[in-house]
């Protein structure tokens, strides 16, 4: 005999299991066959059927897309198809296509499964490492800032407010870098700002100290960088 619940009804269903699949609220990416979203688990799970959310809380995994997401709390939201996550959030991501591995740490962010979007916010540190060529070495950056954006259709990382890069010897302070990491390309600055970016050398053989300029374009492939505008080199006495 089924359970018949009015619409004006509310029923929240507590589960304490491990593994709990959304077959019924992702039907309609399962029948498209896109699956943004594979696979939620979690140690407690509260299903929202009016609202259409459910919330996820202790040892959270989403699978998504080349990757999967690690968090304390989560919630999908279905009209909106995103999943926004809370609390110790750690993303981890492949892509063999564009020979990519990232790892990325925040204290909260979502996942825009419509659009392929990762958003994080608050402490993000964002460590990435390419393979361009064959038998090339392995290239790794790492990026700290506050807002950081992870574009799957685009192949491009933008991040903003207090930006950090740590590549190859070298530490760049910024207010805004967009990696292209097919390209091996990250324009820093690139945005409208009146704040300039500095590059420092952490090479203690190395005679310059400092350099600072309006942008600059790092280019990972080649080990190069290019600043300008108003560009201003400190060296060592």
């Amino acid at each position: 005999m089924g359970l018949k619940i009015s619409k004006y009804s509310k029923m929240l269903l507590h589960l304490d299991k491990k593994i709990f699949l959304l077959l019924l609220l992702f039907n309609n990416f399962v029948l498209c066959g896109q699956k943004p979203i594979k696979k939620i688990t979690a140690d407690l799970t509260e299903f929202d059927r009016i609202k259409s959310n459910i919330r996820f809380y202790g040892n959270v995994k989403v699978e998504i897309d080349n990757g999967y997401v690690l968090c304390n709390k989560a919630e999908y939201v279905e009209k909106e198809e995103k999943v926004f996550f809370d609390s110790n959030v750690y993303f981890v991501g492949i892509s063999t296509k564009d020979n990519l591995k990232i790892d990325i740490k925040s204290q909260f962010g979502f996942w825009d499964a419509k659009n392929k979007i990762l958003k994080f916010g608050k402490d993000v540190v964002a460590m990435c490492k390419s393979l361009y060529n064959n038998g090339d070495l392995m290239k790794e950056v790492t990026i700290t800032s506050n807002i950081l954006l992870f574009d799957y259709f685009n192949q491009t990382i933008s991040c903003k407010d207090n930006v950090e890069i740590f590549s190859q010897d070298t530490k760049i302070l910024c207010s805004t870098a967009k990696y292209f990491y097919n390209e091996g390309t990250i324009f820093i600055n690139d945005e409208e700002t009146t704040d300039k970016m500095r590059f420092l050398s952490l090479k203690e053989n190395l005679k310059l100290k400092s350099c600072e300029s309006k942008k600059a374009v790092l280019n990972l492939k080649e080990s190069k960088i290019i600043l300008s505008g108003s560009i201003e080199a400190i060296f060592y006495q």
